[in-house]
Protein backbone atom coordinates (compact mmCIF):
# COMPACT_ATOMS: atom_id res chain seq x y z
CA UNK A 1 0.00 0.00 0.00
CA UNK A 2 1.23 3.50 -0.83
CA UNK A 3 2.17 5.84 1.97
CA UNK A 4 0.50 9.20 2.65
CA UNK A 5 3.02 11.34 0.77
CA UNK A 6 2.64 9.21 -2.36
CA UNK A 7 -1.14 9.45 -2.18
CA UNK A 8 -0.96 13.23 -1.77
CA UNK A 9 1.40 13.48 -4.75
CA UNK A 10 -1.06 11.44 -6.83
CA UNK A 11 -3.93 13.68 -5.72
CA UNK A 12 -1.99 16.81 -6.65
CA UNK A 13 -1.16 15.27 -10.02
CA UNK A 14 -4.84 14.51 -10.56
CA UNK A 15 -5.86 18.10 -9.85
CA UNK A 16 -3.10 19.55 -12.05
CA UNK A 17 -4.01 17.11 -14.82
CA UNK A 18 -7.66 18.16 -14.62
CA UNK A 19 -6.78 21.84 -14.88
CA UNK A 20 -4.51 21.18 -17.85
CA UNK A 21 -7.10 18.89 -19.47
CA UNK A 22 -9.95 21.37 -19.20
CA UNK A 23 -7.65 24.18 -20.30
CA UNK A 24 -6.64 22.20 -23.39
CA UNK A 25 -10.30 21.42 -24.14
CA UNK A 26 -11.24 25.11 -23.95
CA UNK A 27 -8.27 26.05 -26.12
CA UNK A 28 -9.12 23.46 -28.79
CA UNK A 29 -12.80 24.43 -28.76
CA UNK A 30 -11.78 28.08 -29.20
CA UNK A 31 -9.25 27.33 -31.97
CA UNK A 32 -11.71 25.18 -33.92
CA UNK A 33 -14.88 27.19 -33.34
CA UNK A 34 -17.92 26.37 -35.42
CA UNK A 35 -18.60 28.79 -38.27
CA UNK A 36 -22.26 29.40 -39.07
CA UNK A 37 -22.11 29.47 -42.87
CA UNK A 38 -19.86 26.46 -43.38
CA UNK A 39 -21.13 22.92 -43.97
CA UNK A 40 -19.52 20.26 -41.80
CA UNK A 41 -19.20 16.52 -42.41
CA UNK A 42 -18.79 13.45 -40.24
CA UNK A 43 -15.21 14.14 -39.18
CA UNK A 44 -16.11 17.53 -37.73
CA UNK A 45 -19.08 15.91 -35.97
CA UNK A 46 -16.65 13.86 -33.88
CA UNK A 47 -14.80 16.93 -32.60
CA UNK A 48 -17.81 19.21 -32.28
CA UNK A 49 -19.67 16.55 -30.31
CA UNK A 50 -16.71 16.05 -27.99
CA UNK A 51 -16.42 19.78 -27.39
CA UNK A 52 -20.15 20.47 -27.16
CA UNK A 53 -20.15 20.74 -23.33
CA UNK A 54 -17.20 23.15 -23.52
CA UNK A 55 -18.90 25.18 -26.27
CA UNK A 56 -22.08 25.26 -24.21
CA UNK A 57 -20.14 26.76 -21.28
CA UNK A 58 -18.47 29.23 -23.67
CA UNK A 59 -21.90 30.19 -25.00
CA UNK A 60 -23.18 30.81 -21.47
CA UNK A 61 -20.19 33.04 -20.69
CA UNK A 62 -19.72 34.91 -23.97
CA UNK A 63 -22.83 34.29 -26.10
CA UNK A 64 -23.00 33.71 -29.83
CA UNK A 65 -21.04 30.43 -29.76
CA UNK A 66 -22.42 27.51 -31.77
CA UNK A 67 -22.71 24.23 -29.90
CA UNK A 68 -23.74 22.36 -33.05
CA UNK A 69 -23.25 23.44 -36.65
CA UNK A 70 -26.45 24.79 -38.21
CA UNK A 71 -25.43 23.55 -41.68
CA UNK A 72 -24.32 19.92 -41.53
CA UNK A 73 -24.71 16.47 -43.04
CA UNK A 74 -26.70 13.66 -41.46
CA UNK A 75 -23.43 11.84 -40.68
CA UNK A 76 -22.29 14.95 -38.79
CA UNK A 77 -25.44 14.83 -36.65
CA UNK A 78 -25.02 11.12 -35.91
CA UNK A 79 -21.39 11.42 -34.90
CA UNK A 80 -22.11 14.62 -33.00
CA UNK A 81 -24.65 12.84 -30.77
CA UNK A 82 -22.45 9.79 -30.19
CA UNK A 83 -19.43 11.88 -29.21
CA UNK A 84 -21.56 14.28 -27.18
CA UNK A 85 -22.57 11.37 -24.93
CA UNK A 86 -19.00 10.04 -24.77
CA UNK A 87 -17.63 13.52 -24.11
CA UNK A 88 -20.07 14.22 -21.30
CA UNK A 89 -19.20 10.89 -19.67
CA UNK A 90 -15.46 11.61 -19.93
CA UNK A 91 -15.80 15.16 -18.57
CA UNK A 92 -17.93 13.90 -15.67
CA UNK A 93 -15.41 11.17 -14.86
CA UNK A 94 -12.58 13.69 -14.91
CA UNK A 95 -14.54 16.07 -12.70
CA UNK A 96 -15.53 13.39 -10.16
CA UNK A 97 -11.96 12.09 -9.92
CA UNK A 98 -10.72 15.63 -9.35
CA UNK A 99 -13.29 16.25 -6.61
CA UNK A 100 -12.21 13.02 -4.92
CA UNK A 101 -8.57 14.11 -5.13
CA UNK A 102 -9.39 17.56 -3.73
CA UNK A 103 -11.34 16.03 -0.86
CA UNK A 104 -8.37 13.83 -0.06
CA UNK A 105 -6.01 16.82 -0.08
CA UNK A 106 -8.27 18.99 2.08
CA UNK A 107 -9.10 16.48 4.79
Amino acid sequence: MANTSELKAQAIGQVVGCVIGFGAAFLLAWLFSIEGGKEYGWFAGIFHGSWAPINWIRDLLFGGIYVKAPLCTSAYSSYWWVFLVLGVLCYLRLLVNTIIALRYLLK
